[in-house]
């Protein structure tokens, strides 16, 4: 037996003593199999498998031969370069490396590189300029194409940008340069940005003699307001901790009642806060109250200081609350929203006088700039401005009157309670549905008023521009003028919907007012650019009997549409329809000979685009 396994172990070690000198000679044959020479101008060929021997290559990074064989030769300057590398030979866990030399030769002259021309021309990514081209590098004269020359031309002046509602523009610069007998090019891309549309830049008569310095965010003076307590708290600060700016984070419900039992330990400013006249028929309004918010003596020489901005980052919600910017100057209120500061007006049979809750009241005040804002039904006015006010501009924003939660509550209240309010139950008794109703006291009676009182002495001073503003479903007052200066432009005034309901009302022998323009005891509006939809009388420019009721007014290049009519024109054209109701006084302005700013104007046929590229116009119930 054991000479047995004697025989057999010397077997074993013969055979695998046999297998081992046959890889040995199969990894020998495959390296004697490669040869790369000392010198090489080409490509080397790097097989990783030679019959049954695999192979692995070990290439240092350089810039002359990478892991695929590919051959970079130098440039003349650069010389030969010699690389070493290795091969690793495997075959049945058996491995044999190898290192090689080998030299790249460098070309045979030196090359041109036209990447150091090309590499010195910057072209930016983006351009909303003109830009400077460098015609000549190393005695190379550049020569420029582009893409979209209308736009920038070969010369690299920007002659226009895409419009606000469209997108930005692609362009492609091509460089080429001439060497010898031969020309050289390269591409380059830019985006030209589209126009930007009501930029935070003051504008129109606010503009004149605005003071944009305001405090920065962490400088004293400048409050993050999360809540009521701390909005009224920072309006309250006088001296050296009076708000240069309030920014506000969250909506916040202004309403007296709500304020009071929300913060019933809290002693507010009387003079920045105050009940206003109290509510009678909206559930809701009955419960928070209405407030009287004032940003009064901000002006030189006053507690409070000169100058404050309100705003907000995220367009935040202020309700039940009126605003009256009293004796100051320089105010930019920014990105709010103002809703639920209406109700139904019982007492006094629809002339939605006693209340006297406008969202925002400019009194003996000048530059003031109101700017990105929205405004739902207001059961006064929206925006207006009396005594010795001037320089105000209302721009980018969007008034809109819609039915929405809060006006079907108070048709619902109205409809449960319907034996108190007879004045209401009269127009349920002339055939209109609940529907209708809402339809009806949806719409907004009252835009902008422009000095408050007849014949004021005062009125005569004010200015305001009214710019790049949707109005929808307003039905009189864009603006109601007396005295003064009004430059409008950019506006839409789109009362649609107001006249289909007129129509029908009128079956039923119920009267609903629905006007433009109305200036009267010599006003002066100057409109623009701007358009009028489904407006029954566009022009009012006399309110009584008499030429020193009359108003004064010039339209320039707007739209009128109503139904299937449309017209573009001047209020100078023959038969033009942008005539008031009495005669057309001469127009002129009454504090300056021309608009004293400068301002760009664009197509009538863009407007509505214009607009809603900001959201303005946008009819959501939000």
């Amino acid at each position: 037996m054991r000479k047995l396994l004697l025989t057999l172990s010397l077997f074993c070690w013969m055979a695998l003593t046999g297998c081992d000198k046959d890889v040995s000679k199969d990894i020998e044959d495959s390296i004697k199999s490669i040869d790369f020479g000392e010198f090489t101008e080409v490509d080397l060929y790097l097989p990783n498998q030679i019959k049954d021997v695999s192979v692995t290559w070990l290439i240092p990074e350089n810039a002359f031969l990478d892991s695929t064989g590919k051959v970079h030769r130098p440039t003349f300057s650069q010389g030969d370069q010699t690389i070493t590398f290795n091969g690793i030979f495997s075959k049945n866990n058996r491995n044999k490396s190898v290192e090689y030399k080998i030299t790249v030769l460098k070309t045979n002259e030196l090359l041109f590189d036209e990447n150091s021309i090309f590499d010195q021309i910057i072209i930016p990514y983006e351009l909303s300029q003109s830009i400077e081209l460098v015609l000549e590098i190393d005695g190379y004269l550049l020569q420029y194409e582009m893409s979209h020359p209308t736009y920038l031309n070969h010369q690299g002046q920007l002659l226009k940008r895409p419009k606000y509602f469209e997108k930005d523009l692609l362009v492609t610069i091509r460089v080429s340069f001439v060497k010898g007998d031969q020309t050289y090019m390269k591409d380059y891309k830019t985006m030209i940005l589209k126009e930007v549309l009501g930029s935070d830049e003051v504008f129109g008569y606010a503009s004149l003699g605005f003071d944009t310095t305001f405090s920065l965010k962490g400088e004293t003076g400048y409050y993050v307001v999360n809540n009521e307590k701390e909005f009224l708290e920072a309006l309250s600060q006088k001296g050296s901790l009076s708000a240069s700016v309030i920014e506000i984070t969250n909506d916040l419900d202004l309403g007296y009642e709500f304020v009071r039992n929300r913060y019933p330990d809290v002693d507010f400013d009387t003079v920045i806060f105050q009940s206003h006249h109290s509510p009678l028929t909206h559930p809701t309004l009955l419960k928070s109250g209405i407030s009287r918010v004032s940003i009064r003596d901000r002006k030189d020489n006053t507690q409070y200081q000169k100058g404050l901005k309100i705003f907000s980052v995220k367009g935040v919600t202020i309700k039940h609350a009126s605003f009256t910017v009293k004796n100051s100057e320089n105010i930019w209120i920014q990105n709010l929203k103002f809703d639920e500061l209406w109700e139904w007006d019982e007492t006094t049979k629809g002339a939605y006088d006693r209340n006297d809750w406008d969202y925002i009241t400019i009194e003996d005040s000048k530059n003031i700039w109101i700017n990105r804002i929205t405004m739902h039904q207001a059961y006064d006015g929206l925006i207006d401005v009396k005594g010795y006010s001037s320089n105000i501009t209302i721009s980018n924003s969007r008034f809109k009157a819609l039915v929405n939660n809060f006006i079907l509550d108070q048709i619902n209240y109205l409809e449960q309670y319907s034996d108190k309010y007879p004045f209401y139950q009269s127009y349920r008794d002339k055939g209109l549905s609940t529907e209708d109703m809402a339809t009806f006291v949806s719409f907004q009676k009252k835009g902008h008023l422009i000095g408050s009182s007849e014949f004021k002495p005062e009125n005569a001073s004010l200015t305001v521009t009214i710019a790049n503003n949707y109005y929808l479903n307003i039905q009189d007052r864009i603006p109601r003028l007396r005295g003064g200066d009004v430059h409008i432009y950019h506006v839409v005034h789109d009362a649609r919907a107001i006249y289909d309901f007129k129509q029908m009302l009128s079956t039923k022998g119920i009267n609903l007012t629905n006007q433009g323009l109305v200036t009267t005891e010599n006003g002066a509006v100057l409109m623009e650019n701007s358009i009028f939809m489904g407006v029954s009388i566009p022009i009012k420019n006399s309110q009584k009997t008499g030429s020193n009721y009359t108003g004064k007014y010039l339209v320039l290049n707007s739209l009128f549409v109503l139904k299937d009519f449309e017209e573009l024109s001047n209020s100078t054209d023959d038969h033009s329809i942008w005539k008031g109701n009495v005669f057309a006084m001469p127009f002129g302005l009454n504090n300056t000979n021309e608009i004293p700013y400068e301002y760009d104007l664009i197509e009538v046929t863009d407007l509505l685009i214009y607009l809603e590229a900001i959201s303005i116009g946008s009819t959501d119930n939000h």
